[in-house]
């Protein structure tokens, strides 16, 4: 996430906008996050021939964001997703709209990476209890504590993928494995889309029966 100056069209009475009465709302349009995240009063009329280099890559990373299905919904979504998506780029962000988040207490959380890292350290649990079930010791606490863990991530996994990512039942020619792909790429890492097809293959067939998938 980057602070800093902001362009010499953004802060001056006249297009300033009041981040605390934006941020109170419950959604934004497309439009009002594109003006919002670039020091633009969305209530105020601009001239189109200002828009600057930072504005049009902040309109760039939203599309994209719409297109992969990142966000829930295809209209208008909450200012956590909106500032969530920016602030993972370079493109920096008013520092009165990240002060007035954090008056209203709203902490930006990077989702793309904490599915990146559910899903390392299921592997890595999953190989611990195939070890130890493999062993000639019989199961103890700490593998009945690691299916535990196992079933828990599992969860928290197939609840990003169905909220975020609309998986269906019937997912395998979809492109959803594909498109978390691309969203960890974009958060600066890398997660290879067979592995992410074998984890929600996996968690699919465990936790599946449980779920309520998109229709």
């Amino acid at each position: 996430m980057k602070t800093g100056k902001m362009p010499s069209n953004v802060g001056n009475a006249d297009t300033a906008p009041d981040y605390d009465f934006w941020v109170a709302m419950p959604s934004w349009t497309r439009e009002e996050a594109i003006a919002l995240l670039a020091g633009r009063d969305p209530a105020r009329p601009h001239n189109a021939q200002t828009i600057n280099e930072d504005t049009k890559k902040i309109e760039l990373l939203i599309d994209r964001a719409f297109s992969f299905g990142v966000f829930p919904n295809a209209i208008q979504n909450s200012p956590r997703d909106y500032l969530s998506t920016i602030a993972s780029s370079n493109v920096p962000i008013p520092p009165d709209l990240l002060s007035a988040m954090k008056r209203k207490k709203i902490d930006l959380r990077n989702w793309k990476l904490e599915c990146e890292q559910l899903s390392a350290e299921n592997k890595r649990l999953a190989k611990l209890v195939s070890e130890q079930a493999n062993s000639a010791s019989p199961p103890n606490e700490n593998v009945t504590g690691l299916k535990r863990k196992i079933g828990s991530l599992q969860t928290m996994v197939l609840g990003i993928a169905i909220d975020k990512f609309n998986l269906k039942k019937n997912w395998q020619n979809s492109s959803v494995a594909g498109n978390i792909s691309s969203a960890i790429t974009r958060a600066g890492l890398s997660l290879s889309e067979d592995t992410i097809r074998k984890h929600l293959d996996e968690t699919v067939a465990a936790k599946g029966a449980e779920a309520k998938f998109k229709t």
